[in-house]
This record gives structure tokens, C-alpha cells and sequence, in this order.
């Protein structure tokens, strides 16, 4: 039995799984407000399992680099500090292994979910900002400098003129969507949420439904650069926002805008789906990212 941890701004998840990925047993807590907190907690689940565990696979925000070692920043300030792994390791005595959020999303959707019968795909997830994963012949690509899949990097608009761009993150996420419709109506942010866009839409408010219109739009567009930059077999949509039904279908149908404007390009559609796995995601990819560190070790 394995003990996977998914380590969030609010709440750390964590669950006993089988090698097959089946989850035994799921818990959620606050996140803990220091390291200290959380290789306590981490320890007190380790005893519940009664010595009974082969290993400890974390899913984390950041950049996690091979050492185990999380750069860049998140809304954990303690994970950025020392060496992950190697604290969890001399805490538990357990083989721990420690992959990037967005990865472990990726990998769930290779091991078990909608990309399981092909050999490449990206996934964009859609949250606060987006965050993404490319996989090449079922395996993670990070790049050279572990950029590989940053798509809310990218730029979705070039201003040469005025020398300005537009990043991915500012144009295509749930915040950005917000930031729309507050600019439009001169309502607060802080009083609206994605779901609330969304049910507004439904009602028929004619504002909510425009926002989420170029939402659509500008997610398309990133699918359309993804496409056309790595031809994957399947580009997956993930994020709390996947979930509503009309997500898939109005960035089909603004796909469809895009390619009219375009009539000297060859129409090859991309193949889009969203993502199967959602609140597990991350504990069953972080799973399937341990597995494979341990059969890699053992072939070396």
C-alpha cells in the first residue's frame, strides 16, 4: 500500500492506495502552517497504516526538481525551503517521490483516464491562472529547464508597437474571466466565482454569457497554438471549470471561429476531451509518478 499527499494552498489531501490505483481510504485537512505540522501529520499517517506501506508519493505546486528540492513559489511558503523528499524521507523512512501538480493531473489521465490509449497529449488546467503538462510516448516531458507544459506562460497577444504582450494566464483563466465581468458590470471581484458566472449564463444574464463567450475564445486559441506547436493526440481540458457541461462544446465551437478566419491552412481539427480524473487527480498521478521513479531505480 502507498500513502499519496496532494499539497494545496488550502487543504492537504492525502490517501492509502493500492498498486493498481485503487484509493483505500481519503482524508482532507488544512494545510498545515509549517514543515514541521506537516511531517507531523504525515508520521501520524504513516502509524495508521500500521507499518504497511512500500512508499510515500507527493503532488505538489512548484517546480520540483530531480533532488526532490520544490523552486518557484506557491501558497506554501515552507515547501520552497530545503529538500522536500529528503525531509519526508528521514521523517518516514519510506521511499518518497515528489512530482509537480500539473504533472500528477497529466499522468492520472495516461495511467487511467481519457489519455490512456494514446502515445501523446497536453492537458490544460484551468484554475486561478493555468497550468498544463505535455506527455511524450506516455511519459512526461519537462524540457531542459523543467518549462515544459508552463503554457500559462505563453503569450496568447503580441503588441509590436506598443512592445506589450498578453500571457495565457492573464487572458484564459477563471480569474481573468472574473476580471472581465467585474470590468463590465462594476461589480466586486471578490463577490464572484466561476460557478456563479456560470449559473448566471444559464439563467440567461446576458453579460455572464458574453464573458464566458471570450473565455471560450481565448481557451481556443491555446488549444489552437497546442496543436499546431506539438500536434498531440488528444489535448485534455482539466480544472475545477471542466466540470460544467458547456466547456467542451464552446471551445469546439469557437475552434470552429478561429479555423473560418484561417482559409489557406489545411483544416485538421484538434481532438479535445476533458479530463476524466478531477479531485483525485493529482493523488492518483502522483502514484503513477512513484511507481515509475521506483521501476526506473530498479533498472539502473
Amino acid at each position: 500500500m502507498y500513502l499519496t499527499i496532494d499539497l494545496g494552498g488550502t487543504f492537504v489531501k492525502s490517501a492509502f492506495m493500492t498498486e493498481e490505483g485503487t484509493i483505500e481510504q481519503e482524508q482532507k485537512v488544512k494545510t498545515p502552517e509549517s514543515l514541521k505540522d506537516l511531517l507531523q501529520y504525515v508520521v501520524t499517517l504513516q502509524k495508521q497504516a500500521n507499518g504497511n506501506l512500500d512508499g510515500i508519493a507527493v503532488s505538489s505546486p512548484g517546480t520540483v526538481f530531480p533532488d526532490g528540492k520544490v523552486g518557484g513559489t506557491s501558497a506554501i511558503p515552507f515547501i520552497h525551503h530545503g529538500n522536500l523528499k529528503m525531509e519526508l524521507e528521514q521523517a518516514t523512512g519510506l521511499y518518497t517521490t515528489v512530482e509537480n501538480d500539473a504533472n500528477c493531473a497529466a499522468l492520472a489521465e495516461v495511467w487511467q483516464g481519457a489519455a490512456q490509449n494514446v502515445s501523446d497529449a497536453a492537458l490544460i488546467i484551468v484554475g486561478t491562472g493555468i497550468g498544463g503538462a505535455l506527455v511524450k510516448d506516455r511519459k512526461l516531458h519537462k524540457g531542459s529547464h523543467l518549462l515544459g507544459g508552463e503554457i500559462g506562460y505563453s503569450l496568447l497577444t503580441v503588441n509590436p508597437e506598443e512592445r506589450t504582450v498578453g500571457q495565457v494566464s492573464q487572458m484564459a483563466s477563471t480569474r481573468a474571466m472574473i476580471r472581465n465581468y467585474a470590468a463590465k458590470t462594476g461589480r466586486h471581484v471578490d463577490s464572484i466565482s466561476g460557478e456563479w458566472l456560470f449559473e448566471q449564463a444559464e439563467m440567461g444574464e446576458k453579460t455572464a454569457k458574453e464573458v464566458i463567450h471570450t473565455f471560450y475564445f481565448t481557451l481556443a486559441s491555446l488549444v489552437y497554438n497546442i496543436h499546431y506547436l506539438y500536434d498531440p493526440d488528444v489535448i485534455l481540458l482539466g480544472g475545477g471549470i471542466s466540470a460544467q457541461k458547456s466547456v467542451l462544446a464552446g471551445v469546439k465551437q469557437q475552434l470552429e471561429v478561429i479555423f473560418k478566419q484561417l482559409d489557406d491552412l489545411v483544416h485538421v481539427m484538434p481532438h479535445v476531451e476533458v479530463c476524466q480524473f478531477r479531485n483525485q487527480a493529482n493523488l492518483i498521478g502522483a502514484l503513477y509518478a512513484h511507481l515509475q521513479s521506483k521501476e526506473t531505480a530498479a533498472e539502473i
